[in-house]
């Protein structure tokens, strides 16, 4: 047979795809394909009530193929003009080449066609996908729209070059291994199924945009075997219910008319899904208990577990969002639809040092340990003149992001003549805690309700001046990347609004019975994180005030019987301040439907936390490395869902009790326990280095009493944890803060890296080798 392609190679795949492109355009039911007519095979014949379609698909470039299958469209479709069935139908025959058809090729298809009467045409694949969709106008229509939170407009007072910093890859993770973008998304392209996770402002949305882009530009430079990429901003797809709906909205949103070309290419595999914002569409409230949060989730997901589970195999899917409203990465890969074995959790990172000053240029400091190396936190500091000035800050973040917060509010006032900086710096604080209670789940605040949060801070409506204070207000950006005239606001970072709301909150414990919002049912049910009790209690600190300022906020909300977020951050907060066991003569709380990304136990019986109550809660990880199961401390967990319990392989006997009708979905591993590393073959120091080590590391955040670095350590060994802990201090491995009440350690960023490559493997762990890596 002249020009024969031979089985097996990519002459077979280019048919396969080849075919799906036909099926999707002529057959959607997909019933029709390839037919054996008189003894000779034939790649594909639709039929329909109307028209006849033959299709033969080659990637070779000869003439005599052209010759053959040009007359193999001629005999099938000159016995269907003869057919009393089919004669007064539509006849097309089309000869499809994987390139562009050669001139000899043309010249044969069209000689057989004028002989014989009939149209036959020679078309390339790329042509005969422009039947079912222009992907040249889909993808410039695509690149007009937003994608995610990409280009947020920082506004005023903004450097022009911080909108225009070049775009640095991040790295990733997945499990113990490192990856690329590229490595990612050559995943995607061969048809994987990935989960990219990463806090907000990490770079999500700018990842799947550059993956867009080299989609796109593989797409033009081969187009009959390179899929286009489908961008979709999950956040417009709230409350759909199928996978059309889905693809219907997409067009809709980027003035796509052509609406059933794309959901049929979907169909047809010739696309890679570029899904951005999965947890968006997750409530921010719920009435019930957290499993019944799963089911709230797992409704809200439907559309997109759909459109998941409905695209073809062999066409790639990578998926973005925050997973902090899931309890684990099972529950992740089932909401979305996905198979654990088949679909991969790909963690976006932090900038690193190294990647820093990529990004900064000439503007990179010496970065502290507590400071996030988030894109578009290092943006906004950069364009605000604050990164010079953040090495001079002190190591306590809490202290230090207070600090922040005022010299953004002594800039800013020195530019408007009504505010002073006290009163921005409230502003700020006001407009944060508005954010939590936006029914949007990024915190985005309409024009209205910053106007509410200045008046309640300056005591009159906006001015002139006062709108323009609220629309350059620092910290926020436009929460619109297209529409000039939508006034909306959003944070540009976590870390900054958690700072600024913690600064409210120690406004309200200052003045409980003062008219605030905080003295009100809570409107969100997620807690604050660690960064915001900090805060909170720096604020107070210098202002010289206690834990008995935040006590009598603590105690009004427990006489009107309420059991919020708004409580539990005032109890953590009393914690925080507490030092002589004054709080174990308050009522315990009790907290009931809260989302806590992370519960931090101190072992001190007496706190406030750990004598409460949770009911119904939905706990991302509970920190117990403080607690000696001998000594209680632990709270009392009632129908609640955990995710990680970090610090422990089991939960201890004696304690089994504090855990009532729980799920417990994952502990951490024995031997990363203080049980376990103690059980290691190594000398008394080094253990016990490990164990600081992975008490302070382990777990982010405020770091770790001096005090609770000997909690679960055999009594004979506790006498040299402050040697051990000194030398750590000295070797640079931890940093030393004064604290409110008593220092604290904390971890370093120039050895955050080596510490955990150690602790991933502490069998092998030589403190020597160590402090010379530092």
């Amino acid at each position: 047979m002249p020009g024969t392609e031979v089985a097996g190679d990519t002459g077979r795949d280019f048919e396969q795809r080849a075919l799906a492109l036909a099926r999707a355009i002529y057959d959607p039911s997909g019933n029709q394909g390839s037919v054996m007519f008189r003894g000779r095979e034939h790649d594909a014949v639709f039929i329909s009530d109307r028209n006849v379609v033959a299709l033969e698909f080659t990637t070779l470039g000869k003439k005599d193929k052209a010759k053959y299958d040009g007359e193999k469209l001629r005999d099938i479709l000159k016995d269907f003009s003869i057919s009393p069935e089919h004669r007064y139908k539509s006849l097309q025959g089309f000869f499809v080449t994987e390139q562009e058809p050669n001139v000899d090729q043309r010249a044969v298809i069209e000689q057989i066609a004028k002989a014989s009467n009939l149209q036959i045409q020679a078309i390339s694949l790329t042509t005969l996908r422009k039947l079912l969709i222009d992907t040249e106008a889909y993808i410039a229509l695509r690149r007009q729209a937003p994608f995610g939170s990409t280009d947020y407009r920082l506004g005023d007072p903004i450097k022009p070059s911080a909108q225009s910093m070049p775009y640095v890859e991040p790295k990733l993770q997945e499990g113990d291994s490192t990856l690329s973008l590229s490595d990612v998304l050559a995943r995607a392209a061969q048809g994987g199924r990935l989960v990219l996770t990463a806090d907000y402002g990490a770079g999500k949305s700018e990842a799947l945009r550059q993956g867009f882009e080299r989609y796109r530009k593989e797409h033009f430079r081969h187009p009959a075997n390179r899929p286009f990429p489908l961008h979709i901003n999950l956040r417009d797809c709230y409350g759909l219910r199928s996978s059309r709906e889905v693809i219907r909205r997409h067009a809709e949103e980027i003035d796509f008319p052509a609406e059933g070309g794309l959901l049929a290419a979907w169909r047809a595999g010739a696309c890679t899904l570029l899904l951005d914002g999965f947890d968006e569409l997750v409530p921010t409230r719920w009435v019930g208990g957290a499993r019944d949060l799963r089911q709230v989730r797992r409704q809200a997901l439907e559309p997109v577990r759909r459109l998941i589970e409905e695209t073809p195999t062999g066409s790639g899917i990578i998926v973005a969002g925050r997973a902090q409203y899931f309890t684990s990465d099972p529950e992740i890969l089932e909401t979305l639809g996905l198979q654990a074995e088949s679909a991969s959790l790909v963690r976006l990172l932090d900038l690193t040092a190294d990647q820093v000053p990529e990004l900064l240029g000439d503007d990179t400091a010496r970065l502290p340990h507590w400071l996030p190396t988030r894109p578009l936190l290092l943006r906004f500091l950069a364009a605000a003149n604050l990164l010079p000035l953040l090495s001079e800050l002190p190591q306590d973040a809490g202290e230090a992001w207070r600090q922040i917060l005022g010299m953004i509010a002594r800039r800013e006032a020195d530019r408007v003549s009504a505010i002073t900086p006290s009163t921005f710096q409230a502003l700020l604080a006001r407009v944060a805690t508005a954010s939590k209670s936006s029914a949007d789940s990024d915190g985005a605040l309409s024009m209205k309700d910053l106007r509410t949060a200045f008046r309640a801070v300056c005591g009159y409506e906006a001015d002139e001046e006062g709108l323009q204070v609220l629309q350059r207000l620092p910290g926020l950006a436009s929460a619109s990347t297209t529409d000039m005239n939508d006034e909306s606001r959003r944070f540009v970072d976590i870390s900054l609004a958690d700072a600024a709301y913690g600064y409210d909150l120690s406004e309200h414990a200052q003045a409980p019975y003062a008219d605030h919002p905080l003295a009100q049912q809570a409107g969100w049910a997620t807690a604050s994180r660690d960064l915001s009790i900090a805060v909170a209690g720096a604020s107070l600190v210098g202002k010289s005030f206690g834990a008995g300022t935040v006590t009598s906020a603590y105690a009004r909300r427990i006489d009107l019987n309420v059991s919020d977020s708004i409580l539990f951050d005032l109890a953590r907060l009393s914690d925080s301040l507490e030092s002589d066991g004054k709080n174990a003569k308050l009522p315990a709380p009790f907290f009931a439907e809260l989302l806590i990304p992370n519960l931090s136990l101190s072992g001190e019986a007496a706190s406030l936390v750990s004598r409460g109550t949770f009911r119904d809660c939905l706990i991302d990880e509970v920190d117990v490395q403080d607690i000696d199961p001998e000594m209680g401390g632990l709270p009392t967990f009632i129908s609640c869902v955990i995710g990680h319990i970090s610090g422990w392989s089991d939960v201890p006997p004696a304690l089994q009790n504090n855990f009532s009708d729980c799920t417990l979905e994952a502990f951490t591993s024995a031997a990363q326990t203080t049980a376990g590393l103690f059980g290691l073959d190594l000398p008394q120091t080094e253990r016990i280095a490990l164990v600081i080590l992975q008490k302070v590391y382990a777990q982010a955040g405020a770091g770790r009493r001096e005090s609770a670095l000997s909690r679960g350590l055999p009594l004979k060994d506790r006498e040299s944890v402050a040697e051990v802990t000194a030398r750590l201090v000295n070797s640079g491995l931890l940093i030393k803060s004064p604290g409110k009440n008593e220092p604290r350690l904390l971890p370093s960023r120039a050895a955050r890296g080596a510490v955990l490559h150690v602790l991933a493997r502490p069998s092998a762990f030589q403190l020597g080798r160590l402090e010379a890596e530092i």
